[in-house]
Formats: structure tokens, C-alpha cells, sequence
């Protein structure tokens, strides 16, 4: 699914409903979304947190989605506790720290431009043992 493809209000709303239920799949049955923090601010952003686990880890996440010079955009923070039996130090960092990362990302207005990201210079990478290049 690519959030940039939505150029407006409706479209970034269809995105941002993808991602939450692409949440809810992957927390059924063993973790939450965080209903209060599901929800749309302004006509054309939207934001997320939600907790799900394995049975080797817990983690929060938290995701901005907005038009960002007529381009779909999101920005997403997350945040993992490792081991068996970890609700209770997970509860503990998101009473803790929930309402700071939600406070920074939904603050946070100096994106850059979808254009200017697009321009960033691209790094040859290896996948499978095989050798790629980006392509602008």
C-alpha cells in the first residue's frame, strides 16, 4: 500500500483506515488497538497507536498520516519490549511516555517536502546476494 498515492482528504482516509485495519489483523488475538487514539484530526490527517505482541515482544506504535504538499504521508514511531510477560513494563512506558510520543508526532510540522525526498540521492544496495540499483 503506498500513502503517496493519496492526493487528497478522502484518499488519505482510505489509507489510513488500511493501516488500522492491517493493525487490528496482525493484534487479533493477542494484543489492542488503542481505540481513544484511533481517529481523525483535521479533514485530511489522521492518527494511530496501537500495542501488539509475538510471544517475544510487545510493541507500541504510533502513526501521523497526512497531505503534505498535496501528497499522502506518514510518519510513524514505535517501540518494542523484548522478552515473555512484558504487559506490565509496556503499560508502565506507555502511561509514561504515550501522551509525549503522540504530543511530538502530531507537533511535528517541519516535513520535508515529498518532491525534495524523492531528489535525495540513491544508494546502491544488495539483495539476495544480488546487486541492485535504486532507480529514480
Amino acid at each position: 500500500m503506498s500513502i503517496r498515492r493519496a492526493h487528497d482528504g478522502d484518499a488519505l482516509a482510505v489509507k489510513a483506515n488500511a493501516v488500522l485495519e492491517n493493525y487490528k489483523a496482525t493484534a487479533a488475538g493477542c494484543s489492542e488497538l488503542i481505540p481513544s487514539l484511533a481517529r481523525q484530526i483535521e479533514p485530511a490527517e489522521h492518527f494511530i497507536a496501537v500495542v501488539f505482541g509475538r510471544p517475544n515482544f510487545l510493541e507500541a506504535a504510533f502513526g501521523r498520516f497526512k497531505l503534505v504538499d498535496g501528497v499522502g504521508c506518514s510518519i510513524v514511531y514505535s517501540h518494542r519490549i523484548y522478552g515473555e510477560k512484558v504487559g506490565d513494563q509496556m503499560s508502565k512506558w506507555l502511561n509514561d511516555n504515550g501522551p509525549k510520543m503522540e504530543k511530538m508526532l502530531m507537533d511535528w510540522n517541519n516535513s520535508p517536502s515529498p518532491a525534495s525526498l524523492r531528489d535525495l540521492p540513491r544508494k546502491q544496495a544488495c539483495v539476495d546476494g544480488a546487486k541492485r540499483f535504486a532507480v529514480k
